[in-house]
């Protein structure tokens, strides 16, 4: 889609971490925000991302903490001008979780345009690391 409502409706999809629901491999489970996460933050919650295998039986749970995140930022040309808007949601692993890092899923809506990105920043964790190197 294009234009303000598709960018509306993207972010939505977003801030409710339902990114992946029609996804037959991939998913995230949330989990309301608990003690020790500060409360100032409503979107401060605990997932597990859920991928299954390449065998198609198996699914892994791997749990993740809420990062970052930002509503309708503004997006800014070389000059300064406010160009479009932006909203992102980002996650970083916890100790058990297969990969170590964050990684941060974000809408753009530019001039009428709307382009999303995904980027990752991840890395084996040392305890699948461990165990590759066990296994061998």
């Amino acid at each position: 889609g294009k234009g303000k409502r598709a960018y509306e409706s993207a972010k939505k999809v977003l801030l409710e971490w339902r990114m992946h629901q029609d996804s037959a491999h991939n998913g995230i489970v949330v989990r309301p925000a608990i003690a020790e996460v500060p409360s100032e933050n409503p979107m401060a919650r605990q997932l597990a991302t859920l991928a299954r295998t390449y065998m198609r039986f198996i699914w892994v749970l791997n749990p993740c903490r809420t990062g970052h995140h930002g509503i309708d930022e503004p997006v800014l040309d070389d000059n300064g001008k406010v160009i479009g808007r932006s909203s992102y949601v980002s996650y970083g692993t916890l100790e058990g979780h297969l990969l170590k890092g964050e990684e941060r899923m974000r809408v753009v809506w530019l001039n009428e345009n709307d382009n999303s990105s995904l980027p990752s920043l991840s890395s084996p964790s040392s305890s699948s690391s461990s165990s590759r190197s066990s296994s061998s």
